[in-house]
């Protein structure tokens, strides 16, 4: 390659770069606060998640078998299903996720 090839190569992959960094800074990759009403085995439980906005179904569909976050107690349950999850500001549709949801400390 002469050198004129090489700054035109150059030129271009930096655009490039640029344009995949800037992409990345949309909308869907805003991480949000989200919680989530689940039936656990040890009962059902509100855990606190940051997810990305664009992966927010992916994640939750990746619950299921996962341990629970940890409260500080040591105990952990695994996490049977996810019935619900919301942004964090949100109020759940369940009747039974916005009663624990009141009972939650944050």
């Amino acid at each position: 390659m002469n050198y004129k090839n090489q700054y035109v190569f150059l030129a271009v992959m930096s655009m490039a770069i640029s344009g995949i960094a800037i992409g990345d800074n949309t909308k869907n990759s805003i991480k949000k606060d989200y919680k989530c009403y689940l039936d656990t085995t040890s009962g059902h439980q509100i855990a606190f998640y940051e997810w990305q906005e664009k992966r927010v179904k992916l994640n939750m569909a990746k619950l299921p078998s996962k341990k629970t976050p940890s409260k500080g107690d040591g105990k952990r349950a695994y996490i049977k299903e996810v019935d619900e999850c919301v942004e964090l500001d949100a109020m759940f549709t369940l009747g039974g996720a916005q009663q624990l949801d009141q009972e939650t400390l944050r």
